[in-house]
């Protein structure tokens, strides 16, 4: 965050003609040389300037603007010690940074409500703070680092009040819904865990009335605080846009596919072996694994022998936190939960991809809690093996990928 600049390994943003010399006073004048029209930029700024949001919902306006008020909430208190419009937009990655601390801390608490032995928290805990992706992540000015952190504590509470349901669980949870749905509405997709656990829970009492009332009275408090966070930004764009419920931007189409056949679309080629995100990238599962090691667009950071390394490190523990899955699902509810969750939105990904063939729809920040699902079962595989080769096999990729998350961002420091 403090190595680079606002402008750079961002998504989104709505900036073009960069350098070093830019001028932060022309971002702040919404200078269309440098700043387009209705990115994160001016989303932020025109926050920032006049306290409302964008009057359109194009470009970066379909979003909810819960996250630019936080990020221009920040800069507002750099104004009170006189900051330059450099240090402003500079401090309004700052909250990004938070979240990315603070799902640090509930990863932690969801190995701890799976009762983790400690070797396995360990292992999670290495793959949830060197993860590239939530590296990448931790500076963002865009809505993804904010939703990431709700789906996260979506999962901790669904979690925590499956073994205790209870007022103070229902409102952590419906919160962490309700306030990732207003910043971005994606985290939707947790609706369906959520009320499956619900109906589970509710089989699990049916036969004790008062135990049934509260269930009731529960799922009654969470449609009561969710409901209006979760609608509030789409009925606004529906009345004042005639935007679809819930409905996507479609991406530029600079971004559209090269190839629309099954074997290019879903299957593999050779775009696995591509040193950067190519523009017209057409393999969603070879882009969700590039985009976790290379995450930037057109932008090479590493020698191949490096990438390719560590792609086969990624694939590596995809393959073991699938067998973990298959194994430990079943093993109690909680488990099933997360894998209810995977497949939830594994499904939703598929479906976004079908319905938006771009390059841009297949990056893995979209998935990131899929990959933190993977890690926790990883560590319960760790945990319960007792095959003495798989426990090396899976310390020494272990230790590749911090040595290979070390390595990108120290490229990156040296780049810049």
């Amino acid at each position: 965050m403090l190595d680079t600049k606002i402008y750079q390994i961002q998504y989104d943003i709505g900036l073009e003609n960069m350098s070093s010399d830019i001028n932060y006073d022309k971002f702040f004048e919404l200078d269309r040389k440098y700043v387009k029209e209705n990115g994160n930029m001016e989303y932020l700024i025109r926050i920032y300037q006049t306290g409302k949001m964008l009057e359109t919902n194009t470009n970066q306006g379909y979003h909810p603007p819960l996250h630019h008020y936080i990020a221009a909430g920040v800069m507002r208190i750099c104004d009170l010690f006189g900051a330059s419009n450099e240090f402003k937009l500079e401090a309004a990655e700052f909250p990004a940074f938070v979240y990315s601390i603070l799902i640090i801390f509930i990863m932690y608490r969801i190995t701890k409500e799976l009762e983790l032995k400690d070797n396995a928290t360990i292992l999670v805990m290495i793959f949830v703070a060197f993860n590239p992706l939530l590296i990448f992540l931790s500076r963002h000015i865009n809505n993804d680092p904010l939703v990431t952190l709700c789906i996260c504590a979506s999962v901790l509470y669904l979690i925590k009040w499956y073994k205790t349901p209870n007022m103070k669980n229902t409102i952590g949870l419906s919160l962490a819904i309700g306030l990732g749905a207003s910043s971005k509405i994606s985290i939707v997709v947790m609706v369906l865990p959520a009320l499956i656990t619900y109906l589970v829970k509710m089989n699990d009492v049916i036969d004790d009335f008062n135990e049934v009332k509260k269930i009731l009275i529960y799922g009654l408090v969470f449609g009561i605080i969710a409901t209006p966070l979760v609608f509030w930004y789409p009925i606004r764009n529906a009345i004042k846009f005639e935007q679809p419920p819930f409905g996507i931007a479609a991406a530029s189409k600079e971004f559209i596919i090269q190839h629309t056949d099954f074997v290019n679309r879903w299957l593999i080629n050779n775009e696995f072996f591509a040193n950067k995100l190519e523009l017209n990238a057409s393999n969603v599962w070879c882009y969700v694994i590039n985009s976790a090691v290379i995450f930037m667009l057109d932008v090479a950071f590493l020698p191949n022998i490096v990438l390719n390394i560590s792609r086969v490190v990624v694939v590596f523990l995809i393959i073991i936190a699938l067998i973990g899955m298959i194994k430990h699902f079943r093993e109690n509810y909680l488990y099933k939960m997360l894998f209810i969750t995977f497949i939830t939105w594994l499904v939703s990904f598929i479906s976004f991809n079908i319905s938006l063939p771009y390059s841009c729809t297949m990056h893995s920040r979209y998935i990131t809690i899929m990959y933190l699902i993977g890690m926790l079962f990883i560590g319960k595989f760790y945990e319960t093996t007792d095959k003495k080769w798989l426990k090396i096999l899976i310390s020494i990729l272990t230790i590749l990928y911090v040595l290979e998350t070390i390595v990108t961002f120290g490229r990156i420091f040296t780049i810049n």
